[in-house]
Parts: structure tokens; sequence; C-alpha cells
């Protein structure tokens, strides 16, 4: 029996019993953008995207007495109308959460049925992605080389949103820094002098740049991955350079 959750009310007991869960195993539907060539058969690919996700729960509401199963069926109702909270459903030995809203939901009890009410509703989660229960975090410490690239392993099967976080050790005349991403060639560029115990956030999720909690200006495209190996290289303006960088992201999933 699959354990679910919506907004840390549980859907998979002994009053609310999930039967089926609908939507989770297919992706998202995914929108093509084109454009078509003058004089040539096809069209030319501009950009994919992808649709809301739609989730369908079905079950049934049991309780000991008419009352009590009335009481359990407002229960359900506040519950269900509460707006992007996450669904949690089990999931490979883990579970995997979605925020979601429901579009709506139906309640049926059969004729001289007292003590039992079977539902239906109908989640849209306008984040299209399921994601991991938590943040995985990757260190790479003491960089102290320009141009310096590595390689991260990202895991899922939906591009992540990571923030890069960048904490200054120790900096000689440190001017700027660009920060790029293989995947798709993005470049952010930070031209702003550092110096020792100064964090430079890139959050590619929100699209800012804070250094030391304040907003920064930047220039170029925030610097995305996509799931599997991705190179980047950190390059800076600097006679001498000692910093940590930490990649954070949540795995995200089709």
């Amino acid at each position: 029996m699959t354990n679910v959750t919506f907004d840390s009310y549980d859907l998979q007991d002994s009053t609310y019993i999930t039967s089926t869960i609908d939507g989770i195993d297919s992706s998202p539907e995914q929108i093509i953008e084109s454009y078509k060539l003058a004089r040539t058969d096809g069209n030319k690919l501009v950009d994919t995207m992808y649709a809301p996700k739609v989730i369908k729960l079905e079950g049934v509401i049991i309780s000991d007495t008419q009352s009590n199963l009335e009481i359990k069926i407002d229960e359900f109702k506040e519950v269900i109308s509460r707006k992007e909270k996450y669904l949690i459903v089990d999931w490979a030995g883990s579970t995997r959460k979605y925020l979601c809203t429901a579009k709506n939901h139906i309640i049926t009890r059969s004729s001289g049925s007292v003590t039992r009410a079977a539902f239906s509703v109908e989640f849209e989660a306008s984040n299209p992605f399921g994601y991991a229960p938590s943040a995985t975090n990757t260190n790479f410490a003491g960089v102290t080389t320009s141009p310096y690239t590595n390689t991260i392993i990202i895991i899922g099967s939906a591009d992540p949103e990571p923030v890069y976080t960048i904490t200054v050790n120790s900096a000689t005349s440190f001017t700027a820094l660009s920060f790029y991403t293989a995947a798709e060639g993005d470049t952010i560029t930070i031209t702003h002098a550092l110096v020792a115990s100064d964090v430079l956030i890139i959050d590619t999720a929100n699209k800012t740049v804070t250094l030391n909690g304040v907003a920064e200006d930047y220039t170029g495209i925030f610097p995305s991955m996509i799931p599997g190996s991705n190179s980047f290289t950190i390059t800076t303006t600097a006679t001498g350079r000692n910093y940590d960088l930490n990649i954070t992201y949540t795995a995200r999933y089709k």
C-alpha cells in the first residue's frame, strides 16, 4: 500500500484509504514551440517546456457512524481545499513530492451506505516535476586556480535548479567572477571586489544573485545544468584567490 499525504494530512490510514494514484508514473505534457520554414517541409524547433502535471487520487472514507463519517468528510474537504501544498507519495524506497492544488473533488455516498463514501480528487501541480525529499550538496573546497574546471553528477530526470554558493577564504585584487556551465553554454558574470569572508550566492531557481545577503548586479545568463555529468568552469579576475564552492539542488523528476 502506497503512503500518501497532502500538506502532512494522511490519506492512507484506517479512515482515508487511497486505492488509485494516477498521473505519477507519466511525464507531464511537453509543449513544443516551433515555426514553419518557408517552402520547406516540417518546422524549426524553437524551444520546449512542460505543462502542469495532473494527478488523480481515488479511494474511500470510512468511519463507524454516519455522524463521524460526515465529520471526516468535512475534514477532508478543508484539507483538499488548501492551495499550493505538497502531495507526497512513496517512491522507490523513498518519497516524491509535488506542489499541488486540487482542481476538483467528488465525494459519493451510495444509497444506504452511512459509514462509507467514495472520493476522487484531481490535483494540478503547477510546477510539473516531482521533487526528492531532501537537497543534495556537493562541495569543492579550497579553489586557488583560475580558470577552475570540474564536473558534477546531477541525479533526477528533469533539469535541476541549482544554487551556487561561493565563500571567499582569502583574496588579493579579486574584482570579478564568471561561472560557466557546458550544458547550455551559459555564463553569468559578477563584477565586484571580493574579500575574505564574502559569500556570493547564485540562485538559478529564483534568478537572483546576492553578495552577503544583498542583491548584486550581474550580466549574462544563469548557468543551467542537466541530469547526468555536467562540466563547469569558474574564471576569476584576481592576483590571488582561495574560495569554497557549494552546489546545492533538489533532484527533480518528470
